[in-house]
């Protein structure tokens, strides 16, 4: 499996509180659809990191 490309939308989140703007901004994109597509890129994602510390603790 290979990461996407795109930049992950949670980073956005993380933007500090002179940004406030941004920040509510963000939160109105955070519809049921739109959070179940993070929800599932969040776990690709960390199915992918476990694949990689699996394959460095055991290589093949």
């Amino acid at each position: 499996m290979s990461l996407p490309s795109e930049e992950p939308p949670l980073r956005i989140l993380n933007i500090e509180a002179r940004y406030q703007e941004y920040k509510n901004d963000v939160a109105r994109t955070l519809n049921r659809e739109n959070t179940a597509k993070i929800l599932e890129q969040t776990k690709q994602m960390h199915a992918w990191i476990q694949e990689k510390l699996k394959e460095k603790l055991l290589p093949r």
